[in-house]
């Protein structure tokens, strides 16, 4: 949704016709370590607020495994 407000300029409307490098849908949340983004993660099968969720959810979950492995 971020991406479809920011491009509703009509002067920034080419933006959004890039259907050969990649496809803008609602769905995921972007990865960003500082104020870089290196990644996202898409979700997609029920409206948009729950396939945001369930990324998010995804994200918050690999975080969690991440920093709670053992080091022995």
């Amino acid at each position: 949704m971020e991406f479809q407000k920011r491009t509703i300029d009509p002067a920034l409307a080419p933006q959004r016709d890039v259907a050969d490098i990649f496809l803008a849908l609602g769905g995921g949340v972007p990865i960003q370590v500082g104020n870089d983004t290196i990644g996202g993660v898409g979700s997609s099968g029920s409206n948009q607020e729950t396939d945001d969720g369930c990324a998010r959810c995804f994200l918050l979950i690999r975080l969690f495994q991440q920093t709670t492995r053992c080091c022995g």
